[in-house]
């Protein structure tokens, strides 16, 4: 995960966010430790998006899944001994997606500021799908 791909998901989230008329937004992109890269606002973006957008990052990158699926588990009780919602950094809301080379999990990115959930994690799926596509063009710009 590099800082410049960092940047331009979450430009990209930024902007599909302001397209919905979402006027107070936060995405932050983290690299495979969960260590913020990037972390972007609106203007009327306030600290409680920026630190949800993060801990939604996070929990992407630590459970290795999307926060939307993180909380189905645990509405479902399905696999959760009842520790989950107890991890100190983690938050289970929708809008945390990991961003991944293959299987393997390279950062995430969280967004947060909607007020409906959905479209946090709409951004945040769109983000990760940007990622992917660079990904591919990187590829394909390989000579061997």
């Amino acid at each position: 995960m590099t800082f410049e791909a960092a940047l331009i998901i979450a430009r990209l989230a930024i902007a599909e966010g302001k397209k919905k008329g979402v006027d107070h937004l936060a995405v932050t992109v983290v690299d495979e430790a969960g260590i913020p890269l990037v972390v972007l606002r609106t203007d009327l973006g306030t600290e409680q998006f920026i630190t949800g957008a993060t801990r939604k990052a996070w929990t992407a990158v630590n459970f290795k899944a999307s926060t939307s699926d993180v909380l189905k588990t645990i509405k479902s009780d399905d696999g959760d001994d009842g520790q989950l919602p107890h991890a100190q950094k983690a938050l289970f809301l929708m809008g945390g997606v990991p961003l991944k080379v293959g299987n393997v999990v390279v950062g995430g990115v969280g967004v947060a500021g909607s007020v409906e959930g959905p479209d946090d994690d709409s951004l945040a799926q769109l983000a990760a799908q940007a990622f992917g596509t660079m990904l591919g063009k990187q590829k394909s710009n390989v000579k061997p």
